[in-house]
C-alpha cells in the first residue's frame, strides 16, 4: 500500500542506505495498524468460523452478511461449518489512515538510535486508531 518512495519522501530521505528496514518498518506499521484496529491491507481470503463475528474490514461483498455495530455476521445461518471471505483494502485507503501509518514509521525511523522510550505514539496515530478501532477490550 505504502511504496517505499512514498516513505522515503515523508521521511526526506534520499540515499538508499535503508531501504530494507524501510520497508520493514512499512510492513511492520501496517501489521501494527491492523492487530490495533482489524483494518487489513492487502486483500486476502479469510475462513471465519462460529460464532460469526466479522470484525475484519473492508469486505469486499457483504450481500450475504448482515452489519452490527462493528462487526458483520451472516445474514442466514451457514449450511458449512465456516464461511469464506475476501477483505481488504483493494485501493481507497482513508488518507488519515495513511498519515497515521507514514507517522508511526516516522517515530520509529527517527526514534531507533535515541536511548529514549520509543514505544510512545504520537497523539494523532492514537487518535486515529481509536478511530477505525472495530472492537474494544
Amino acid at each position: 500500500m505504502l511504496s517505499l518512495e512514498r516513505v522515503k519522501q515523508y521521511l526526506r530521505i534520499d540515499s538508499d542506505f535503508d531501504d530494507l528496514e524501510i520497508n520493514a518498518m512499512i510492513l511492520a506499521a501496517e501489521q501494527y495498524f491492523t492487530n490495533e484496529t482489524n483494518h487489513i491491507f492487502c486483500v486476502t481470503e479469510k475462513d471465519y468460523f462460529p460464532p460469526f463475528r466479522i470484525y475484519d474490514y473492508p469486505i469486499l461483498d457483504t450481500s450475504t452478511l448482515t452489519r452490527k455495530a462493528n462487526y458483520y455476521i451472516p445474514t442466514e445461518d451457514p449450511t458449512t461449518d465456516f464461511i469464506t471471505l475476501e477483505v481488504g483494502y483493494e485501493d481507497n485507503v482513508p488518507n488519515d489512515i495513511i498519515q497515521c501509518l507514514l507517522q508511526i514509521i516516522k517515530v520509529w525511523y527517527y526514534e531507533s538510535e535515541n536511548e529514549q522510550n520509543t514505544s510512545l505514539m504520537p497523539m494523532s496515530v492514537k487518535q486515529v486508531i481509536e478511530k477505525y478501532r472495530r472492537f474494544h477490550l
